[in-house]
């Protein structure tokens, strides 16, 4: 998880993308969805995922330096071993001229893998011509990265099955209160999912700073170790557990629209566009 770097600006690390997200919801300015589930990308959502690992990647390695460019794949979106175990989220903006990635996150599940059910596939594939895997059947017994960096943070043994990993936190804008509201949306609405989709406990590895941050906002996270220095993320980071119902319960009042991330069948739309009117939040 990280916040800005003041060395490169944040429009150079915005990617632009070729979207048809805001067909029909055109007057909306803000779009927060799922993209990938493991290694299977949204039907239809090739482009939004390929700039939502551009955002990665222009962040960690060219904004943050947290990694060589060399680590970053040809075409410069970053991924890495955990992400075929992952649910993958990202923000978009409707600018009124263009559709910008604006922010992303990811959950790394540790689960007892369940397998897939062909009559589950069948049955969603006639609902909405496709059928994704759920995070449960991408889920792996292995320890989540925290488990391996911070060993001590779990000292009455392993973190349980399922839990998740909340990582790769990113929000960029020029306007810094929107970039801490997409920021927010994205915690909100991650975490609604997690609740939905009954995935446990909740940890993340951050900046103190960003946990101050968190627990200013109003999030309940406990810090479950002094920070350290962590060769693999170039940085000095600390454990932290986030207590998810009691987050989602404070959110009810400020943050409804999100909260229906969880069981969406798509994106979840907030805001209002350069060129729009006012309108409610809605979920496709």
């Amino acid at each position: 998880m990280t916040l800005a770097h003041e060395a490169i600006p944040n429009e150079l690390v915005i990617p632009s993308v070729d979207s048809n997200l805001f067909s029909g919801h055109e007057e909306s300015r803000f779009a927060l969805g799922i993209v990938a589930i493991g290694d299977e990308i949204v039907p239809g959502r090739k482009n939004e995922a390929h700039a939502y690992g551009l955002l990665r990647g222009n962040v960690y390695a060219r904004q943050q330096r947290y990694m060589s460019e060399d680590e970053l794949q040809a075409d410069g979106t970053e991924w890495d071993k955990d992400d075929s175990r992952s649910v993958h989220f990202a923000a978009f903006e409707n600018t009124g001229e263009d559709v910008r990635a604006i922010g992303s996150m990811r959950l790394v599940v540790k689960a007892n893998r369940i397998a897939r059910a062909p009559m589950f596939d069948e049955l969603m594939r006639k609902i909405t011509g496709y059928s994704l895997p759920s995070p449960h059947e991408i889920g792996t017994e292995e320890p989540l990265p925290i488990e391996t960096h911070y060993p001590d943070a779990f000292p009455n043994g392993p973190a349980p099955r399922p839990s998740v990993e909340a990582s790769r936190l990113i929000s960029r804008h020029e306007d810094n209160r929107t970039q801490r509201t997409v920021n927010w949306m994205l915690l909100g609405g991650v975490a609604s999912y997690i609740l939905a989709k009954e995935l446990g406990d909740c940890y993340g590895v951050v900046k103190p700073s960003l946990s101050r941050s968190f627990r200013i906002g109003g999030m309940p996270a406990t810090e479950l170790g002094e920070a350290e220095f962590i060769p693999e993320y170039n940085s000095s980071k600390m454990p932290i557990q986030i207590d998810i119902p009691r987050f989602v319960e404070r959110l009810q009042d400020t943050q409804p629209d999100v909260l229906t991330l969880g069981t969406a069948n798509s994106f979840v739309y907030s805001g209002v566009s350069p060129t729009g009117r006012p309108e409610l939040p809605r979920a496709a």
